[in-house]
């Protein structure tokens, strides 16, 4: 894995705002907005995804991947919603410059981060971002 990247998900607002960390995202701007249109998260919203994995990002059709990923390097990711009250709220990406770097049991594997990701996501929300 060569970075995490937080969306955080504003569907009512039609955004995503990204906050990346590690090698694979130290140029990417703190905050950066998206469209909420061809994100991960509207993928899945629309077909009811418990996690996404993409092997390769330059085989990708996906606008967001050719948009915010493949310019950072990133080959293949992870990804991981979490859901409120009102749906979708957060999906954390992990992220690496190498194509098929998340097998099948990429869930498994990561389910650990579910728990503590929840609740710093809320503390964040908390604090007003």
């Amino acid at each position: 894995m060569d970075g995490l990247l937080f969306s955080d998900i504003q569907s009512h607002r039609g955004q995503v705002v990204v906050y990346g960390a590690g090698p694979a995202f130290r140029k990417l701007k703190w905050g950066a907005e998206h469209a909420y249109e061809g994100t991960i998260a509207q993928d899945i919203e629309r077909f009811g995804l418990r996690s996404l994995t993409v092997e390769d990002t330059l085989d990708s059709i996906k606008s967001i991947d050719w948009v915010l990923f493949a310019p950072h390097g990133v080959r293949s990711y992870f990804a991981l919603p979490f859901y409120g009250e009102q749906g979708l709220h957060a999906v954390l990406i992990c992220a690496s410059l190498r194509p098929a770097a998340f097998g099948a049991d990429a869930g498994e594997r990561f389910s650990a981060l579910a728990g503590p990701f929840e609740r710093l996501i809320a503390a964040w929300r908390a604090k007003g971002r």
